[in-house]
C-alpha cells in the first residue's frame, strides 16, 4: 500500500477538490497535527466531503476523503495496480460512544459510489482514524460488529491511530532500489585483482561488467546500469594512485571516464 500521488492528479475531477491531507484536517481542528508525519500531511487527496457538499448532498454521509495508493516495484521502480483508498478521520471524538456500524457503513458505500461514478477503482480496504485513547474502544467494537449479519465488509475496514497511520501508508523512499548484481561481489573481486597484481584479469573483469551495464542501459533498466557503472567507477577511483605503473593508473583513469558516461540518461 504505497502512496500513488498520480493517480489523484489524473482523477477528472475539479483542481478545488484535490487538497493535501493537512489542510483536510485544518477544515475541522485548524493548528493541530495529531501526531501525523509531515509526508502523510503532505500526500494529496480527493476531498470527498466537497465533493459530496457541491453536489447537493450532505458531508455526513461521505468518508472524508480518498489517498492514492498502489503496488509499488523497487527493481522497474514503477507503479501497478492503481487505486483510491477511503479515509474516515475520527480525530476530535471523544469517545466511540454515539459512533454506528450503520453511520460508517453508509459513509464507505456512497463514497464509493460517488468514485464508481468516475470510473475510479477503490482498494477493498478503508481506514478509520481516532485519537489515540479511542482507537482501541473503535479496533474492539469493530471486532464486534464483525461477528454480527451483513458484516462481511467489515472484514477489509481498518480502524487506527494517527501514529499507526504513518506507518499504514508507505512511500516509494521506504522502498530504495535494490541491484539484482551483487554489487558488493564486483567490489571485492576488483580490490582482490588489483592486490593480486593480475591487471589482465582486472581489466577483463571491468570489460565483462562495463558491458553488462551497457545492456542494461539499451534496455532502458537504468537503474542497474547506474548501480553498476557505480560500482566500477567507485571501485576504480580507489585503485588510481595505488599502483607503481602510470601506465596502469592512467589506463584505470580512462576506463573511469568511460564507465561514469553510462550514468548519464
Amino acid at each position: 500500500m504505497v502512496y500513488c500521488e498520480s493517480i489523484v492528479k489524473s482523477l477528472s475531477v475539479e483542481d478545488k477538490y484535490k487538497q493535501r491531507f493537512s489542510n483536510i484536517v485544518s477544515k475541522d481542528s485548524p493548528g493541530k497535527s495529531f501526531g501525523f508525519t509531515q509526508r502523510i500531511h503532505d500526500t494529496l487527496c480527493i476531498d470527498m466531503d466537497l465533493v459530496e457538499i457541491d453536489n447537493g448532498g450532505d458531508s455526513d454521509n461521505t468518508m472524508d476523503l480518498v489517498v492514492g495508493i498502489a503496488q509499488y516495484d523497487n527493481y522497474r521502480q514503477s507503479f501497478s495496480n492503481k487505486r483510491f483508498l477511503p479515509v474516515e478521520l475520527k480525530l476530535n471524538c471523544k469517545s466511540f460512544a454515539g459512533i454506528t456500524k450503520k453511520e460508517l457503513v453508509r459513509k464507505d458505500r456512497h463514497t464509493r459510489d460517488i468514485l464508481n461514478g468516475y470510473s475510479a477503482v477503490v482498494d477493498l480496504h478503508s481506514a478509520f482514524i481516532f485519537p489515540e485513547e479511542v482507537a482501541p474502544s473503535a479496533k474492539n467494537s469493530k471486532s464486534r460488529w464483525n461477528q454480527e449479519a451483513n458484516s462481511g465488509n467489515l472484514k477489509n475496514w481498518d480502524m487506527m491511530s494517527p501514529i499507526e497511520y504513518n506507518t499504514y501508508i508507505h512511500f516509494v523512499e521506504d522502498y530504495p532500489y535494490n541491484p539484482q548484481t551483487d554489487i558488493n561481489d564486483i567490489k571485492n573481486k576488483i580490490a582482490k585483482l588489483f592486490s593480486n597484481n593480475d591487471i589482465d584479469g582486472l581489466i577483463k573483469f571491468i570489460d565483462y561488467y562495463t558491458k553488462k551495464a551497457e545492456g542494461h542501459k539499451r534496455k532502458y533498466n537504468m537503474n542497474e546500469c547506474r548501480a553498476i557503472a557505480t560500482a566500477l567507477s567507485d571501485s576504480i577511483e580507489s585503485l588510481v594512485g595505488k599502483s607503481q605503473d602510470t601506465d596502469v593508473d592512467e589506463y584505470l583513469s580512462m576506463l573511469c571516464e568511460d564507465i561514469e558516461s553510462l550514468k548519464i540518461f
